[in-house]
């Protein structure tokens, strides 16, 4: 093989490493900031000021009661609106 040869491979295998060594260096830096973004987040759930079991369970008791108010009335509503309609139609 010639000097030519040689050293064209050799470039090439050069290129070839530079750019594997690029995109590890990249890989590294995306975990790292994966990393450094999971302990933010943990950090800062610390922080949190969380309810008690007691507000959640009254919270979630208040929310039933008002959807089921609802949807009774717009269920009411509905046969109101239903009857006039037909009412209406069928005369």
């Amino acid at each position: 093989m010639s000097r030519l040869g040689q050293g064209l491979i050799v470039g090439v295998m050069l290129v070839i490493a530079v750019v594997i060594a690029l995109n590890v260096s990249k890989v590294a830096t995306v975990w790292d900031k994966v990393r450094h973004f999971y302990f933010e987040v943990i950090a800062e759930m610390k922080k949190v000021s969380w309810p008690s079991k007691d507000h959640v369970v009254g919270s979630t008791i208040l929310v039933g009661v008002a959807t089921f108010g609802l949807m009774v009335m717009i269920g009411f509503m509905d046969k109101i609106f239903g009857w006039l309609v037909a009412l209406i139609f069928t005369a």
